[in-house]
């Protein structure tokens, strides 16, 4: 099954569908335009679809031919990790950043690491989907379970998030390693929070021995590959992807009872960014519905914007139950070690030691 390649098929498609308005410069005046034509550059830290970062920039340069945008992908954890690194050296080689992890956004906020920019877009974004000059969210994601239907006949199809402590599951799922991936962490709060999961639920889905995987992209072409039968925990968008790349690709998506946790990505720009007009050039396209409509498009999440129109493919958890994580953006942030360290402990002991 040749996932990658279609997909990248399918990039190059969509940019030609997408139409950009050739009257539409964003809302920055001539001075930064102008500023942004020397610096020339743009370098944007992201956590999203490798494919879909490359498409964004694309429509980027062909909005401004005179700028070549570069997308440096990598998880919302790593991301983090290196940005902490470059500020503490003061030598800052990104200038945008996009993280799954709303907590990973606040804490720059509070350390004084986003620059602020008054884009016109945020007039556009609800109050729970942006900090107005500091950050918005560039999208929607519902956390789900990933099912290759060859290897799960439809009794064993997961109707609730128990259902993977069977021992029908052991051996048989993937999971990414939650002590860097955004969205498994995300995931990880979600479930503990909930009254009716809790640790309870991760020690004994721990029982089933899910392997650990990096990076949910490549999880999902193992499902799909009869790699695995399940993944634990995977960000819908890689469902919509694939089925978009391969319709007949056998996989599934499900949206147990209790509900799916939801996480924004945001993104922002950082205070000491290399290029920081070019900069505000890129976050008024990607907050408008011209770069919104090429996340929609390849994403396959839903716009936080509400004069977007989602996806065909998203319409399938438009009326799923959310997991609330029951904590603040705070909370998220200074339990983070402790949940970590106490999965690790239940999943492979006192030593604490993720398999590698």
């Amino acid at each position: 099954m040749h996932i990658r390649p279609l997909l990248t098929a399918l990039t190059a498609c969509a940019i030609t569908a997408i139409r950009l308005p050739a009257d539409r410069a964003g809302a920055a005046d001539q001075a930064t335009i102008d500023a942004a034509r020397k610096e020339g550059k743009l370098v944007v830290y992201t956590g999203v679809e490798r494919a879909a970062a490359q498409a964004l920039a694309n429509a980027f340069q062909k909005k401004y031919p005179f700028i070549v945008a570069e997308p440096v992908r990598a998880s919302s954890s790593k991301i983090a990790t290196r940005l902490d690194a470059e500020i503490e050296a003061d030598r800052v080689q990104g200038d945008v950043f996009e993280f799954s992890l709303l907590y990973l956004t606040t804490s720059l906020r509070k350390r004084g690491e986003i620059l602020k920019y008054d884009s016109p877009e945020y007039a556009h974004y609800p109050a729970s989907y942006a900090d107005p000059g500091y950050w918005a969210a560039t999208g929607v994601s519902s956390i789900i379970m990933l099912l290759n239907t060859r290897k799960v006949d439809e009794p064993n199809v997961p109707k609730s998030w128990w259902d993977l402590t069977r021992p029908y599951w052991k051996t048989k799922l993937t999971i990414d390693n939650l002590e860097v991936s955004g969205t498994g962490y995300n995931w990880l709060v979600a479930m503990v929070n909930d009254q009716r999961l809790g640790w309870k639920f991760i020690e004994q889905l721990g029982r089933n021995r899910p392997v650990l995987e990096r990076g949910h992209a490549g999880m999902a072409q193992k499902v799909a590959a009869g790699e695995y039968a399940a993944a634990v925990e995977m960000a819908d968008f890689h469902l919509k992807n694939l089925r978009l790349a391969a319709p007949s690709v056998p996989v599934r998506g499900v949206w147990p009872n209790e509900g799916v946790p939801r996480e924004p990505w945001t993104a922002g720009i950082l205070k000491r960014a290399p290029h920081p007009n070019v900069a505000k050039l890129y976050m008024d396209f990607l907050l408008s519905p011209e770069g919104q409509a090429v996340y929609v498009k390849l994403m396959g999440w839903s716009s936080a914007r509400p004069d977007v129109a989602a996806s065909d493919l998203a319409a399938a958890d438009a009326n799923a139950p959310v997991i609330s994580a029951g904590l603040s953006v705070d909370e998220a942030l200074s339990v983070r070690d402790g949940y970590v360290a106490k999965w690790k402990e239940l999943w492979f002991g006192s030593s604490a030691s993720v398999p590698k």
